[in-house]
């Protein structure tokens, strides 16, 4: 996490402040740049980026540089996790009202 970063062949230094949501898990590798908000409940995978002043919702799993949502499809390809393994976890969160 980085609250200032330099830029140019100049030397320029842009400072700006981080605002991390509640709930934020954040991975190896990963770069914050300034002036990025999180968003409460934001999840990053390992080796991501947020640009400068990028805004995220939270509620959400985030991978890549620059940094985007990742969808329940790619979840359950990185995990390695069938459909059916979807839906226990769904029906587990609703039995223990983890889902808001």
């Amino acid at each position: 996490i980085s609250s200032h970063a330099v830029e140019g062949i100049f030397g320029n230094i842009s400072f700006a402040k981080v605002k991390i949501g509640n709930n934020y898990t954040g991975a190896a590798f990963d770069c914050c740049a300034p002036g990025v908000d999180t968003g409460d409940n934001s999840w990053w995978l390992p080796m991501s980026g947020a640009p400068k002043y990028n805004i995220l919702k939270g509620n959400n799993f985030y991978f890549g540089l620059p940094l985007r949502k990742i969808f329940k499809r790619k979840v359950m390809d990185y995990l390695q996790i069938s459909e059916e393994d979807m839906k226990r976890i769904e029906e587990l969160s609703k039995k223990l009202n983890l889902s808001g």
